[in-house]
């Protein structure tokens, strides 16, 4: 049997990594606003951009799985139109994990 290229595997039989995920970013024009809240209860604010995490964990950053999985998603969504996102007063919520969180 030949060995299977990296290229060649599937990436939904991957094992999830906590080193990755998939993610929006805002754009940066928006960031600072985002960060001041952020360095006053986010610990990680001048680790990560600002982001909202829609896939976590996500597959390893190994071989090209990263621009495989933009391919896939980039076609999955060939038909969506680019939409906003808006938050509100009521969109943020504290949540315990490991440390504090909001969502």
């Amino acid at each position: 049997m030949a060995e299977q290229r990296p290229q060649d595997k599937d990436l939904t039989k991957l094992a999830p990594v906590v080193k990755s995920a998939l993610c929006i970013i805002p754009p940066k024009d928006l960031w600072p606003q985002m960060q001041a809240i952020r360095l006053k209860h986010d610990k990680a604010a001048k680790r990560w951009p600002p982001h909202i995490n829609l896939l976590y964990p996500f597959i390893p950053d190994t071989d090209d799985n990263f621009q495989r999985a933009a391919a896939l998603i980039a076609q999955a969504l060939a038909d969506t139109e680019p939409f906003d996102i808006e938050f509100t007063d009521h969109s943020f919520h504290a949540f315990a994990q490991k440390q504090q969180s909001t969502y």
